[in-house]
């Protein structure tokens, strides 16, 4: 199957959905990197070409009104009617591309947008681990065999398909049910085993997944762009993360971002999109003035400010449009 025709199925229930709301709602975009080319499913898949994205602008400064993510959160705070033309753009992951490519984009349209930092990612100059493995094991792993997050080896297929299909039930593992201990573990090791420094000038080679640098996001927000925290390390709020990642996540990103910026963040976007029975008041007592998740939902008057849903954007115009209609 293609993947547009897959991004068509993935996408029909949502649509269905959407059709049988009847209050005006607004909407809150969620992009990643904007590349010159893309080209590997793979590694690509949380990404848009140029001339996708340019057709996403185009598409929302005729048929929509962008705008800034503290505008639609005062007005759900005051229960104020939300336009229905109203949307949200929003960038996770703080990469070196959104600051540069998409930055530049979005301010050719004039649009206001919001960046999602991963403070410890672009404090260490490290990706964000999901990048990192993915990288790691598709493009660079040698070795005979993959070790599995919990013990003994998982075979690696020759094939690239069959090899992905591996990583993506590792991932899968250390995103839904690995504690952090667990997941820095696995993950040291393997840039250990590869060679940490080989693994780095990779990385940079690449340019993919290289974070932004913090005198590129303190110049977007001097320029009126909006920071969130999108953790330290990028770690899931699940149950599992112990008290100590939870702390780092939720409060101290948002204080190493303040502080290497000098701007107050906006709000928190969940690693992941995943939180567990607690994480909506820990963010809230932690001074966020809102959280958004990956919940494909519309913004209608009645949403909690600490629960903003978000639609996929990294698809193709025709998906776009079929969400937003």
């Amino acid at each position: 199957m293609s993947l547009f025709y897959s991004w068509r199925a993935k996408m029909s229930a949502r649509v269905r959905t959407f059709a049988r709301r009847s209050s005006p709602a607004a909407y809150v975009l969620a992009y990643h990197a904007v590349q010159r080319r893309v080209s590997d499913p793979a590694l690509d898949r949380y990404a848009l070409d140029v001339s996708t994205f340019r057709q996403h602008l185009r598409f929302l400064k005729k048929c929509r009104k962008p705008i800034r993510l503290s505008e639609l959160v005062d007005a759900l705070s005051n229960r104020r009617t939300l336009d229905p033309r109203w949307c949200v753009l929003t960038f996770d992951d703080a990469l070196q591309s959104q600051t540069t490519i998409a930055a530049e984009e979005l301010a050719g349209e004039g649009f206001p947008w919001a960046l999602a930092v991963p403070a410890g990612s672009v404090e260490s100059r490290q990706p964000v681990w999901t990048y990192a493995l993915r990288l790691l094991l598709l493009e660079h792993w040698r070795e005979p065999t993959i070790p599995h997050p919990t013990s003994g080896d998982v075979v690696l297929p020759t094939g690239r398909s069959e090899r992905a299909q591996a990583i993506d039930a590792i991932v899968r593992w250390l995103r839904d049910t690995a504690s952090g201990e667990q997941r820095a573990r696995y993950v040291d090791g393997l840039r250990a085993t590869f060679g940490a420094a080989r693994f780095d000038d990779c990385v940079a080679a690449d340019g993919r997944f290289m974070p932004a640098q913090w005198s590129a996001i303190r110049a977007l927000a001097d320029g009126g762009v909006e920071l969130l925290a999108h953790g330290f390390d990028h770690y899931p709020l699940n149950a599992n993360l112990e008290p100590q990642f939870r702390h780092r996540e939720i409060v101290d990103s948002k204080a190493l971002i303040e502080q290497r910026t000098g701007m107050k963040v906006a709000g928190f976007v969940l690693p992941n999109g995943i939180a567990d029975a607690t994480v909506r008041s820990e963010i809230q007592q932690a001074g966020y003035a809102a959280c958004l998740t990956s919940q494909a939902m519309a913004v209608t008057g009645e949403t909690d400010r600490f629960s903003i849903g978000r639609l996929d954007a990294d698809c193709p115009l025709e998906i776009l449009r079929l969400q937003l209609s």
